[in-house]
């Protein structure tokens, strides 16, 4: 059978990094090996690179299955392009995967969508494949019975009223085919490294934030790849940086040790970016430099908040002294920190004004910085569902930038200013466009200025449209 892979492009009213750097479609790689060493063949189509329209990828080969990734962002536009697939030939099945579907199927429930994957995909594939390749194409009441049975009997396919799969907390499958994203991998890019791959060495984090949705995916659970494995997949990428796309990479102190001994013994050149808590890297400066010695380029870490107040109130298990010492650590390696911040719906002006001067504090703040945005599925969202602005239907303006919460000391037209004032006077100031410049070149620096400028359109129609 033939399967086709595609990754949406995002809603036009969705705002998203995506006009500054594109990651590989990683779940979508793994896929596509899992279909190919059962037998099949994969193609991946990238709708966020590609000009043509998913009709002409349609029309390339005799595709039986149509499977497309989704975040919470892409729920409305899946449903279209599943509307898409079923009027260019209504014998292809469509399918839904990706984080989203697994904490929130029922998102995804629509007449244009055959199929909604809510467990490990890569295990639900083998028994999905068999009976979609007994199923005759022509028979469309025939293929009602077996798409019925698939929902029924796979585990991992979600079916309303069932119950959600347990957890598998072993990867045993081959690494990502990044063969079929060959002819977009040169578009793929984080932060301000260009030609930059991803791969994942865990799954899960075993915090309790109380808005973050990583927790919810694998239910508090975590658990690691064998790291010789995860080497040998280092060795397989072309690209001269990685992103450690991992929910925490920075959790064990002898695990991170044996990463940088088993990194230098098979002597991989390689510039790479991971996620971390604060207080890993406060207590561990010493892991911090071995990990720099052996290419770690930057650090995001969920800093979250400069005020004790904030940081209680969020469920995040730190302290703003912490918080400081982890980026002094980090700066003084010579390496980027990434902060990720929350606007909490009661700032004022003032509190914006403290988060620039704390940022001055540092020698090249880079930050992102968000509305408490309670996602559906955590506890924050249990918190706050009763004081949303936007609808939960309106999926595509859950991206992290959109008020969820009515601010409680100003309108929100101010507080979106003020947010890209945060931005303007630290991440985006005239030093750190020197520094781009000097230290990545024309290339990665006028790819991070369209998306600035792309966004900040983005943030401006938002102001407007805020206002009474």
């Amino acid at each position: 059978m033939n399967i086709l892979l595609v990754r949406p492009k995002p809603h036009k009213e969705s705002i998203n990094l995506h006009s500054m750097m594109i990651c590989e479609p990683l779940e979508l790689e793994y896929i596509a090996a899992r279909v190919e060493q059962l037998g099949h063949h994969a193609d991946i189509v990238d709708l966020i690179l590609e000009k043509r329209a998913l009709e002409y990828f349609l029309a390339q080969k005799k595709y039986t299955l149509v499977g497309f990734a989704s975040y919470l962002t892409h729920v409305a536009v899946v449903k279209d392009l599943s509307g898409r697939v079923h009027a260019f030939d209504p014998s292809m099945v469509t399918m839904i995967g990706g984080v989203h579907a697994e904490v929130n199927p029922g998102d995804f429930y629509d007449p244009r969508i055959d199929l909604v994957i809510q467990g490990n995909a890569m295990t639900s594939m083998e028994h999905l494949l068999v009976l979609l390749e007994g199923a005759d194409p022509s028979d469309f009441e025939g293929r009602a019975r077996v798409l019925d049975h698939i929902r029924s009997t796979i585990p991992g396919v979600w079916r309303k009223g069932k119950e959600r799969p347990p957890l598998e907390m072993e990867f045993p499958f081959s690494f990502p085919d990044r063969g079929k994203t060959r002819k977009y991998r040169k578009n793929y890019s984080y932060s301000y490294l260009s030609r930059c791959a991803s791969i994942k060495t865990s799954f899960g984090c075993p915090f309790n934030c109380n808005f973050c949705y990583c927790i919810c995916i694998t239910q508090k659970n975590y658990f690691e790849r064998d790291l010789r494995e995860v080497i040998e997949e280092f060795k397989t990428i072309e690209e001269p940086n990685v992103y450690v796309v991992d929910d925490v990479f920075l959790l064990r102190r002898e695990r991170v040790l044996e990463f940088c001994r088993l990194m230098e013994e098979a002597d991989i050149n390689k510039t790479f970016i991971v996620f971390g808590r604060a207080d890993f890297v406060a207590e561990n400066p010493d892991v911090m430099q071995r990990l720099r010695d052996v290419g770690l380029h930057a650090v995001f870490v969920g800093i979250e908040a400069f005020s004790e107040k904030d940081l209680i109130s969020i469920g995040k298990n730190s302290s703003v002294t912490i918080n400081v010492r982890a980026i002094e650590i980090i700066e003084n390696l010579g390496m980027h920190c990434y902060c990720g911040l929350i606007a909490m719906p009661d700032w004022d002006r003032d509190d914006f004004d403290n988060v620039i001067n704390f940022l001055k504090r540092f020698k090249r703040p880079i930050i992102n910085i968000q509305p408490l945005t309670p996602l559906p599925g955590t506890a924050c969202f249990e918190q706050y569902k009763n004081q949303l602005v936007i609808p939960r239907e309106r999926h595509e303006l859950w991206d992290l930038a959109h008020l969820m919460i009515k601010p409680l000391a100003m309108s929100p037209a101010e507080f979106y200013r003020n947010i890209m004032r945060v931005y303007y006077k630290t991440s985006l100031g005239p030093g750190m466009h020197l520094h781009i410049l000097r230290k990545h070149g024309l290339g990665a620096y006028f790819r991070i200025l369209r998306g600035i400028i792309a966004i900040s359109g983005q943030y401006v129609k938002m102001i407007r449209e805020s206002r009474p």
